[in-house]
């Protein structure tokens, strides 16, 4: 129960290679020094068998992530924001803050982290990388003067609630990965427009809408599409600075 292993296969047909990622989670009290994901990347010949590259599962993982949530922000934040918070000092927390850095003219990042040393290690390892004042926090209700919130931890509680947060501000939450994780209050849920990466595995997996929807806060008209519709302009994006 320590431990969660997640196996993600791909198959490309039309290059003849297969791909698997191999990711260990631990659950329980983080050990310092030691990530809480850890994995590889194997790329497979479909021809020969052979195996062609193992490369370094966590940091893919968190790129990957990162990336998407940039683009996220990219799209659906406004783009006058100027203020952020972070939620969560590991490997996903940095390359978050680097992807809606990238996006946006940030000035000002809170971070927030249950670890004060690890949050200190974190600005001191990131100010040479972002161009924005970090200041590490623990009041939820500066997230009122907030435009984007990043939240990337292994929570199984609401990391902060609706009254926290004011209208527009958009969210990237990636850490509530399996039912019993949750980071989002369910009534900001029931307020929000929601864009997934993958929404079956986000309705099917990600306790944060599994509590939503068991406690009906989540309804069709919060679901707007997946993010990649709205790269292809086939859903609409934000349509307001209410949003």
């Amino acid at each position: 129960d320590s431990l969660t292993f997640l196996l993600k296969p791909a198959f490309m047909d039309n290059q003849e290679k297969s791909s698997i990622k191999i990711l260990t989670q631990k659950n329980s009290k983080s050990i310092p020094g030691i990530p809480t994901i850890l994995g590889i990347v194997l790329l497979i010949d479909n021809v020969t068998g052979e195996i062609l590259s193992i490369m370094d599962g966590e940091f893919i993982t968190a790129l990957r992530t990162g990336a998407a949530s940039g683009l996220a922000t990219k799209l659906l934040s406004r783009k006058d924001s100027r203020k952020a918070a972070l939620f969560g000092c590991g490997r996903q927390g940095r390359t978050q803050l680097e992807a809606i850095d990238t996006v946006r003219n940030l000035e000002k990042i809170w971070i927030f982290d249950k670890s004060q040393q690890q949050a200190e290690a974190f600005i001191e390892e990131m100010k040479d990388k972002i161009s924005a004042n970090m200041e590490i926090a623990g009041d939820a209700y500066l997230l009122k003067e907030v435009d984007i919130v990043c939240t990337a931890t292994n929570s199984e509680s609401p990391l902060f609630y609706k009254k926290h947060i004011k209208e527009g501000t958009h969210i990237n939450a990636i850490g509530s990965f399996k039912p019993e994780m949750q980071e989002l209050d369910p009534e900001i849920i029931n307020s929000s427009l929601i864009y997934f990466d993958d929404k079956e595995a986000c309705l099917n997996e990600s306790g944060d809408f599994i509590r939503a929807i068991k406690d009906s806060k989540i309804f069709n008209e919060n679901i707007i599409g997946e993010i990649g519709e709205c790269v292809l302009q086939r859903i609409k994006g934000r349509t307001s600075a209410n949003d």
